[in-house]
């Protein structure tokens, strides 16, 4: 026993020296004379996992766990040699023996190895449960403190996960993880300065990460700035140029600055190199140039019939094969998927609240008028673009950004990100407005344009904010920023509708999946926008779309008149404009102004009847 005692250790010994050639060799002599040994068994079978010899090891995983000897660590082992053979029932049944029999000071590493089978397996509350209890029992680990930051930015609490990664690069100075993860939480939450330094310190530990020159090329493009961001995306995809999500982002990046043809090429690549990647599909379908029998158009098809394609994947091809069959005037196949789109997002996110939301707003409403007001003066002249989504607000600020002393900056969250974030006196949104004074609303006035400065630092005196939902905070805007201009755009009440429908948009954009919903929403923004209008008469443009269709140059002089900012020749040439366009209609809004987006709902009049009876009939046309 002594003998076989000390080979253990000194096949151990070899092997933590790495020398695994002679350690192997005495745990099979072990093995020759005691089969069963449960150390020798399990030593080794780690020693061929870590020479990837993973077929051999089998053997000796199938000889442990066959021992009667009530181990964790055996079951810990077993479980992680059947995640790499991709046996994930056998291997949380593995980890869960593994956990039964742990102490107290080990359990933390058997919690955590279920809490990535979990996460594996797409069962994402119990991995981060997991992940929380792991943080629980050792919050000074810096590997487990970093996947329950992550867990948190799952969970879409990417604020929550901020104070975690900054504790895990404390803790661990040099860990690449915690700074790339921070930088990432930093730039979901709009603050792009800190997310920029967080990503710069993880780029001097490992500038060859793949996702990292993926996530910087990202917030440069967050940022407009589209040779930056390209620049990002390519040297990603020099570190693996097989990896599809780079020629998507690629893609998107093209649409954006208007080379449609560029922008197709680069979808078509990851396509060619992931024939299921149900993105790149949706965004290839917006480029209008797939061909009707292009094998592209088949396999979606197919995938999309497949009963094991999951709900979230059908969201993104059906939208895809909504547009795709809408370009070749096949309305009625075009609505079909349209609305099983819909339906899909609404099986996933649950029912929507109107009467909710309603009630909110109402408190809102009720807030204003206000007399207090900002009174410092400013040398920024936000002009806020505002009004339903898909009326008209990206052709507007190109319209407008075309003047060479306005910048275009698209949609900011600050103004959300103010109203919503302030508390004062322990008073949150919309009762803290009762709070303000005119201090708070100068802190909030500075606030919001250092915000700008972090996206642009060079931002012109003047710039575009075109926030659709902002005029749901029209009289916030005006407290803030009294002498503001304010457009509110609108175009056909049913064509934005449909407009809104065929679009996959998730967030805060609830109503949009139903078309009773639609119609309700769209019939309170209108209420909404009467209560500002009655409050700011002759402080609000409306911009109509349909008049600007029909008549560019008189409506764009006329815009520019309530501006007060001298018309230039060709101002109204929306599809000049150069700048980066951040948002669905990128391809659209490169082509000349022409009517075929007007009255496109007749297309789609019987299908679309629910809506139309249910909105008013008194909406702005």
């Amino acid at each position: 026993m002594e003998n076989t005692l000390n080979k253990i250790k000194k096949a151990n010994k070899l092997q933590q020296n790495k020398k695994f050639d002679e350690a192997e060799i005495i745990y099979k002599d072990i093995l020759k004379n005691i089969p069963n040994h449960p150390d020798a068994n399990h030593n080794l079978a780690i020693l061929l996992i870590t020479k990837k010899n993973i077929k051999e090891a089998k053997r000796y995983i199938n000889e442990l766990i066959k021992t009667d000897y009530p181990v964790a660590e055996y079951y810990f082992t077993a479980s992680s040699y059947f995640k790499i053979t991709k046996d994930y029932k056998r291997s949380l049944n593995l980890i869960d023996k593994a956990i039964d029999l742990s102490n107290k000071e080990n359990i933390h590493k058997s919690y955590y190895a279920k809490a990535q089978l979990c996460k594996i397996l797409d069962r994402y509350d119990e991995s981060f449960s997991l992940f929380k209890k792991c943080y629980e029992l050792d919050p000074k680990n810096p590997i487990i403190l970093n996947s329950y930051g992550v867990g948190l930015c799952t969970k879409g609490m990417f604020i929550e996960s901020i104070p975690i990664f900054k504790q895990v690069i404390e803790l661990a100075p040099e860990f690449f993880d915690g700074y790339s993860n921070l930088g990432l939480a930093l730039q979901k939450t709009n603050r792009i300065e800190e997310s920029s330094n967080a990503y710069e310190k993880a780029f001097k530990i490992n500038p060859k990460n793949l996702m990292l020159n993926i996530n910087i090329g990202s917030l440069h493009q967050q940022k407009r700035d589209a040779k930056k961001a390209l620049e990002y995306y390519e040297n990603a995809k020099k570190i693996d140029p097989f990896f599809p999500q780079i020629y998507n982002n690629l893609g998107i990046i093209y649409g954006e600055i208007g080379e449609k043809q560029k922008a197709f090429e680069h979808y078509r690549q990851a396509l060619k190199l992931d024939p299921d990647y149900v993105k790149a599909f949706r965004h290839i379908s917006y480029t209008n140039l797939l061909k009707k029998d292009d094998p592209i158009i088949i396999n979606m098809i197919k995938k999309y019939l497949d009963k094991n394609t999951s709900k979230d994947d059908k969201v993104e091809i059906a939208f895809g094969l909504g547009n795709f069959f809408e370009y070749y005037k096949d309305y009625k196949k075009a609505f079909k998927f349209f609305k099983e789109g819909n339906d899909f997002i609404k099986e996933i996110n649950g029912k929507y609240d109107f009467q909710k939301v309603k009630r909110g707003i109402k408190k809102m409403l009720v807030k204003y008028p206000k007399k207090i007001t900002s009174n410092l003066n400013t040398s920024f002249s936000p002009i806020f673009i505002l009004g339903m989504p898909r009326s008209g607000s990206t052709i507007l600020e190109n319209v407008i950004s075309n003047h060479p002393n306005i910048d275009a900056m698209g949609e900011l969250t600050g103004i959300n990100d103010l109203a919503t974030k302030s508390k004062k006196n322990n008073k949150f949104w919309p009762d803290v407005l009762d709070e303000f004074n005119s201090d708070d609303l100068n802190f909030l006035q500075n606030l919001y344009i250092n915000n700008v400065k972090e996206f642009s630092p060079k931002v012109k005196r003047i710039f575009t904010d075109k926030m659709p939902y902002n005029f749901l905070y029209l009289g916030f805007i005006k407290s803030i920023f009294p002498n503001s201009k304010i457009i509110y755009t609108s175009r056909g009440s049913i064509d934005n509708c449909l407009s809104v429908y065929s679009l996959k948009l998730l967030g805060e954009h609830k109503y949009s999946h139903d078309l009773l919903d639609l119609s309700n929403y769209y019939n309170l923004h209108i209420e909404i926008m009467e209560h500002w209008f009655n409050i700011f008469p002759n402080e609000i443009y409306h911009f109509k779309y349909e008049e600007f269709v029909n008549n560019p140059k008189d409506m764009t002089k006329k815009l520019f008149k309530y501006l007060e900012i001298d018309y230039i020749e060709n101002l109204e040439r929306f599809d000049l404009n150069s700048s980066i366009v951040r948002t669905a209609s990128n391809h659209q809004v490169r082509d000349r102004v022409n009517s075929s987006s007007i009255e496109k709902w007749k297309n789609y009049e019987n299908e679309l009847s629910e809506l139309i009876n249910n909105l008013n009939k008194d909406t702005y046309n």
